[in-house]
């Protein structure tokens, strides 16, 4: 995981995580790339939402949107 110091690369490898591997197709379609990807973007929200809460908030919300169709 990238050391992220602003508000602002927290929101850059949030949107990389979610275009690696086109995690939302891939959880639409049950692949592995897709179950890897959601959990590397909640992995790093978790970690970061002390730092960033609103940001890291919006981010899980919309994962597990994406998660639960």
């Amino acid at each position: 995981m990238p050391e992220i110091r602003t508000r602002e690369e927290f929101l850059k490898v949030m949107d990389e995580n979610r275009l690696w591997g086109g995690w939302q197709l891939a959880l639409e379609d049950g692949s592995i790339s897709g179950v890897e990807s959601y959990q590397e973007q909640k992995d790093t929200a978790e970690a970061y939402k002390e730092c960033f809460p609103k940001a890291a908030e919006e981010i899980m919300r919309e994962n597990e949107q994406v998660k639960n169709g």
